[in-house]
């Protein structure tokens, strides 16, 4: 009986040998799909959700803006882990209906178990008068309790390096997330400096532009102004040559009526 009993527990220790994995992996893709938007159909709608409410947003800042970007690029992103997530969902499953199967047998085994170990214990009463059979029996409980004792301890000793593992798992998980966030912070800034400085440039461009054209319109309209003066100076100019020629005419003519 103990037999079958330790077969059905090595298939159900083979069959969930990869669970614990599974079910790391599953939890690390849950950490990158969105907790309100779960499935490939709901995507859509929370990147029409996330549009909508930067758009209606007032005061938009550029804080608002690179939040916005990331949001939109999140749910994007999160449709391959969705599917991967799925994919491990199934096979979780899996797992826990085989294992499901194979504990059917063992309610069954206990029950056998528990009646022999009730007639071994009605056999120890019988026996009471035969020391060294009560002693063998002793030292026969002494080994199996010492194994069960070391069977134990190595099953700490191996929880507590499956523990060990994990928290050295999320860590690293930890420091992976925070480098991508800080990478993709640097890649932002980068192509804000970029569009910065575009728009920099296209300022002082329509800066220069609006200074020429100032400076253009200033000098034709003094260029006007000095041809307006020039043509009254040479008009006042024509006007003094007129009045001087007429008096010298005027001279010559009064010359003339003396003689």
């Amino acid at each position: 009986m103990k037999q079958e009993r330790s077969q059905i527990f090595d298939k159900q220790e083979k069959t969930t040998e990869n669970l614990g994995s599974l079910i790391n992996d599953r939890d690390y893709l849950n950490t990158r799909i969105d907790r309100n938007f779960k499935t490939v159909e709901t995507v859509p709608k929370g990147i029409k959700q996330a549009k909508k409410d930067y758009q209606t947003s007032s005061n938009i800042t550029m804080q608002k803006e690179r939040d916005h970007i990331k949001r939109l690029e999140f749910l994007e992103s999160s449709v391959e882990f969705i599917k991967k997530r799925d994919v491990v969902n199934e096979k979780i499953d899996t797992i826990n209906s085989a294992k499901k199967a194979f504990g059917t047998d063992l309610p069954g085994l206990k029950k056998e178990i528990t009646k022999l170990q009730a007639e071994i214990e009605e056999l120890k009463k019988t026996q009471n008068d035969k020391n060294e059979t009560k002693e063998t029996f002793d030292l026969q409980l002494d080994k199996i309790n010492e194994k069960r004792k070391k069977e134990r301890d190595e099953k700490d000793r191996h929880y507590k390096q499956k523990d060990d593992l994990r928290a050295v798992y999320y860590q690293a998980f930890i420091d992976y997330t925070k480098q991508e966030y800080l990478l993709s912070d640097i890649t932002w800034m980068t192509e804000m400096q970029g569009k910065l400085k575009v728009r920099e440039e296209e300022k002082a461009k329509r800066d220069r532009e609006y200074q020429e054209r100032k400076e253009r319109i200033k000098k034709e309209k003094e260029d006007r102004i000095r041809v307006i003066e020039e043509k009254k100076k040479r008009e006042e100019d024509k006007k003094l040559r007129e009045i001087e020629n007429k008096k010298i005419m005027e001279e010559q003519l009064k010359d003339t009526e003396i003689k």
